[in-house]
């Protein structure tokens, strides 16, 4: 059996004056392996990844494997904590109005007197070491550099934005991988992966891949990956070749305001089967689960479609099925539309697809104000079998 140990931290003060804090797990094998941090729930009602992480930790304590993994369960305690009635108000925060996952830090692009350096420098004065001295010491430069950010930051008081995504940041700062889990409103299985990764996500086995631009958007996602990025083209413009050897993704878990234990099960064994890729976990191990038609499509092919209306409304497609073009999305009931008898069948109004598209996500509520989101669809998805 393989030792858990758990560090709780302070990470809001709030106006009474009791602290709300995280809860920080490590797991190590005591062998040479990859380093993996994991963390769910920084949208607070985004819970099913803390079923995903359970299950892990159970595994990982109970089996052998070759490195050592952080894992951080509702990594966003305040915002799970924001409740409205049984709605948990969990994707913004509610002072600033800030979306929770687009306060990361490109750190490397931030002024050298603010981070205590620069990525230049770093390269210049490591271009002809080896490639695993490079990596460990990039690690540790990467750290100080978020934590004199967050010094420099803080000088006129702690920003409750940055002190919290700062800290994950530093948390992540020495993985090799780093596996962001979140939920949809009402939402299939997918994952957000930057196109360098796209050998390697195929064995997520995942329904959908959502290829993304090896840059930075300010989610976590991409706060991880981009600085590796930036050190590969750093050295290419050196003319030297260094590998891309970080990996970081963004997984989509099904439905916000959920947590279904089975499922969450079956998500491990997911995750399980693409870290045993990575060397993690012994080559023997076997993980079963569903193996669908993996389905990977661009960005640009990934579209929100309007509410064109308000009203009340009948969603005719689940997330993950395909609508034909043509076919009903939904059907839109408003009862302003009915002045009499004659004006009754008014009540009703179709929206059809424009296009072949597969349902990712669709709005949680079923009313809906113009203009609202109410549907995310992938286009033009290339099959992987």
């Amino acid at each position: 059996m393989n030792k858990l140990d758990r560090v709780d931290y302070p990470i809001k003060e709030l106006p009474s004056g009791d602290k709300v804090s995280l809860s920080l797990f490590r797991i190590d094998s005591g062998q040479e392996g990859p380093h993996v941090h994991i963390q769910a729930s920084v949208h607070g009602a985004e819970l099913q990844g803390n079923a995903v992480i359970f299950h892990l930790m159970e595994y990982f304590i109970n089996h052998p494997f070759k490195g050592t993994l952080t894992f951080i369960p509702l990594a966003n305690p305040a915002a799970t904590n924001s409740k409205i009635g049984a709605y948990t108000y969990g994707r913004f925060n509610p002072i600033t109005g800030h979306n929770w996952n687009r306060c990361y830090e490109d750190v490397m692009a931030r002024p050298e007197e603010q981070i205590g350096g620069s990525l230049k420098s770093f390269v210049a004065s490591n271009s002809d070491r080896p490639w695993e001295k490079i990596k460990r010491d990039y690690k540790n430069f990467l750290f100080q550099s978020l934590k004199n950010l967050e010094s420099y930051l803080s000088k006129k008081g702690e920003n409750e934005n940055k002190k919290l995504f700062l800290f994950l940041q530093k948390v992540a700062a020495p993985a090799d991988i780093v596996l962001d889990l979140h939920t949809g409103p009402a939402s299939t299985r997918y994952i957000y992966s930057a196109l360098y990764q796209k050998k390697s996500v195929v064995n997520f086995h995942f329904p959908f891949v959502l290829n993304i631009p090896n840059e930075f958007a300010q989610a976590m996602d991409e706060a991880t990956f981009t600085p590796w990025v930036q050190l590969q083209r750093e050295f290419k413009a050196l003319g030297k070749e260094i590998p891309l050897d970080f990996e970081s993704y963004t997984l989509e878990l099904g439905s916000e305001e959920l947590v279904n234990l089975d499922k969450g099960h079956e998500d491990a064994q997911h995750i399980l089967h693409y870290l045993k890729g990575q060397g993690m976990i012994e080559a023997s191990e076997q993980f079963t689960f569903e193996r669908p038609v993996q389905r990977h499509l661009l960005l640009k092919d990934y579209r929100t479609i309007y509410a064109p209306m308000g009203g009340l409304v009948h969603f005719h497609k689940a997330a993950g099925e395909l609508v034909k073009k043509g076919e009903k999305l939904a059907t839109f009931l408003n009862f302003k539309r009915i002045s009499d008898e004659s004006t009754f069948s008014r009540a009703l109004e179709p929206l059809v697809a424009q296009e072949d598209c597969y349902i990712i996500n669709h709005c949680a509520s079923a009313s809906v104000s113009k203009g609202m989101e109410l549907f995310q669809v992938a286009e033009n998805c290339q099959e992987i079998k």
